[in-house]
């Protein structure tokens, strides 16, 4: 380290790019007894004071700072530093940067505009849940329990500042883990003593946001729903990801291996869907949708053959085996009059619906709730508490996601919609 005013003997400089590069910040690694575990951040080499530090395996304190924003625009903004590894004699350096937090909060994200400052005035800046990917799953955790932190803290200034006759927040962050690290949580994985207790942790974190907001439930009029609108399985250890089912989008491999869906490469050399010649895609997990001729932009296939299609992917799907296991992937394919009976219906839904065999569930598993494997189900998670609910109570019955509504209108004494679906919870009404 040169030319710094306050460098103690011995101390290490390394540039920082920030603001997707646009920004370069400076860090003075400090030694103590000769060894480097410390870092603090600074503008420039002449600054009065370091804007943070961080140790390492450490969290700092808000860093405060300016970056610019898509226009050019230089902003106040608050972000976090997490010092991942030093090196001892300062040769490697690891250090995550949370995202930056807009101290002025865009109108846009807010509704009444006003709220969005008032919550950064009242609960202080947001740390977003890192992106950093499978080899940083700490730190994705760490940041989800950060932001889940601030979420309680937001919920709670709501429900006491503002009125209020019925609130909803969703938290994301176990659904993101499942997503990342699932089918590495069986005891076969190599990274299960690994990720299994960082699933754990989420999951901890969640409860913890429930604790913060049990303090509700002391004045007297409030209660509490706890709900999952999924869950999710691991794949059989050794098993491949099928090339089919997928949350994300249009999956080719499969259907395309089976004729159904043709593909060509661009002049970037992208592969795109020729639709002039395909006849069906699979999309968003089970859902699979006929190039219908007047239904959709590209169609091919004439409602004369509409039938015929559907048999004859119904057929190919049965008898498909993955090519390492040599076991039949789909496990049961519902056509529309068929799907009606397991709620699936109305004009977005696909052509045809399918499960996978539980050995090759994958994201939202795309299987039936009553399935389970290593000890985790695709059952959903409810309880609920507070005047009105019956305590200390097990219900035999089965819940459904749509009875939660017209539950909480008789709680609180009020008409249920007339296009509600659900019945009312009478097992858990005190």
């Amino acid at each position: 380290a040169a030319g710094w005013d306050d460098a103690p003997e011995g101390a290490l400089e390394v540039v920082l790019p920030m603001n997707g590069g646009k920004l370069r910040r400076l860090g003075l690694l400090v030694p103590e007894n000769g060894v480097y575990r410390t870092v603090k951040l600074y503008a420039a080499k002449k600054a009065d004071k370091f804007m943070g530090e961080v140790q390492v395996g450490q969290w700092s304190d808000w860093v405060y700072d300016n970056m610019l924003d898509d226009k050019g625009v230089k902003r106040p903004v608050a972000y976090k530093l997490r010092l991942f590894e030093l090196a001892e004699d300062g040769s490697k350096l690891e250090l995550y940067v949370s995202s930056a937090c807009r101290l002025e909060a865009d109108p846009n994200y807010t509704y009444p505009r006003e709220i969005g400052q008032e919550l950064l005035d009242h609960c202080g800046p947001i740390v977003n849940a890192s992106n950093a990917g499978r080899p940083y799953a700490e730190i994705g955790q760490e940041t989800w329990a950060l932001n889940l932190d601030w979420c309680a803290d937001a919920i709670n200034y709501l429900l006491d500042n503002k009125p209020w006759d019925l609130f909803y927040c969703h938290l994301h962050a176990i659904d993101v883990a499942n997503h990342n690290m699932l089918s590495d949580v069986v005891p076969e994985s190599p990274r299960y003593e690994r990720f299994y207790p960082l699933l754990v942790k989420y999951y901890e974190n969640i409860d913890q946001v429930l604790g913060k907001l049990m303090k509700q439930l002391d004045k007297g009029d409030t209660t509490i729903f706890v709900v999952s609108d999924h869950a999710g399985l691991p794949r059989q250890f050794g098993y491949p990801k099928p090339l089919i089912a997928d949350s994300w989008g249009i999956v080719v491999d499969i259907m395309r291996e089976l004729g159904f869906t043709k593909t060509i490469k661009d002049e970037n050399g992208v592969t795109q869907i020729d639709w002039e010649h395909t006849t069906a895609v699979s999309q968003r997990s089970g859902y699979i949708y006929v190039n219908l001729k007047g239904r959709e932009p590209h169609g091919i296939v004439e409602p004369a053959d509409y039938e015929a299609t559907l048999d004859k992917i119904i057929d190919a799907l049965y008898a498909y085996r993955d090519p390492q296991t040599h076991e039949r992937i789909v496990d049961a394919i519902l056509k529309p009059a068929a799907m009606e009976a397991v709620g699936l219906y109305g004009e977005h839904v696909g052509d045809l619906y399918f499960t996978l065999h539980h050995h090759f569930c994958q994201d939202h598993a795309s299987s039936f709730s009553s399935e389970e494997a290593y000890g985790f189900s695709m059952r959903c998670l409810f309880f609920a508490a507070g005047p009105g609910v019956k305590k200390n109570t097990v219900m035999e019955r089965r819940v459904r996601q749509v009875d939660i509504v017209p539950t909480i209108c008789a709680l609180q004494e009020g008409p249920v919609p007339d296009k509600c679906e659900g019945g009312i919870i009478y097992q858990m009404i005190e």
